[in-house]
């Protein structure tokens, strides 16, 4: 029971900011945020300790945060996963959880098995920001304190120019 406290403590971190829901009560709606991992997992703890078992979890977070398009769609500016300070501070305490090692629970094994064969890798989200804009009335927020990476989404986007 004390893992699945740690796993849904990290969780709430990741949504915190989370701009689709106001409360979240759904156990799969990070799972939103990724859908590379939809069709194969069932709720976003499983998506944690499927990261955490492979030793994977702070190479995921730091996918999503370098992900601008994907992080401004969900996420509003003063997230976790949004604010550079606030996520440099997470990633440094996710990084001592790499050091431990999880059991893999005996009811989700043969879905990690499958999907650690998978090898899932995260596509940057291409978002029309002008549609999303005039649709949930939402301005994305710049991020000025750390370079942007060069991207496909960059160059098509006409709002990002």
């Amino acid at each position: 029971e004390g893992m699945r406290a740690l796993f849904r403590q990290i969780r709430s971190c990741l949504l915190l900011g989370f701009r689709r829901y106001q409360d979240v009560i759904d156990d799969a709606v990070f799972l939103l945020v990724v859908p590379e991992y939809l069709e194969h997992l069932d709720a976003d703890l499983h998506l944690l300790i499927f990261l955490c078992v492979n030793k994977r979890l702070v190479a995921f977070i730091n996918e999503l945060f370098h992900d601008e398009g994907r992080m401004q769609h969900f996420y509003e500016s003063w997230a976790v996963l949004r604010d550079e300070e606030l996520f440099l501070s997470f990633t440094s305490a996710l990084m001592a959880l790499e050091t431990l090692n999880f059991a893999s629970p005996p009811e989700l094994s043969s879905k990690f098995v499958a999907l650690a064969i998978k090898n899932i890798k995260l596509r940057p989200l291409k978002v029309d920001l002008n549609r999303m804009k005039a649709r949930n009335g939402i301005e994305p927020q710049p991020v000025e304190d750390r370079n942007k990476p060069i991207s496909d989404f960059f160059l098509t986007c006409e709002a990002c120019k």
